[in-house]
């Protein structure tokens, strides 16, 4: 299955979730998006959840997530 993330093309099994997806794209990306530090965004601008299902053809971003204000 073909996804993009941050416009780089990612090659996953059927069935993969967005965290197969992050860590077929770099292995310290899907670290840093376990640990909260990064999180993952569709084509719309959504935040999704790294155990959500991948799309065939679908975009994804990783942005630094939003730090709520203590």
């Amino acid at each position: 299955m073909l996804v993009f993330v941050n416009n780089r093309r990612v090659e996953v099994f059927c069935g993969a979730t967005l965290l197969d997806v992050v860590r077929a794209y770099s292995l310290t990306s899907s670290k840093r998006l376990l640990s909260g530090y990064l999180a993952v965004y569709d084509r719309f601008g959504y935040k999704t959840e790294p155990d959500g299902p991948a799309v065939e053809g679908g975009h994804y971003f990783l942005r630094v997530a939003a730090r709520s204000k203590r």
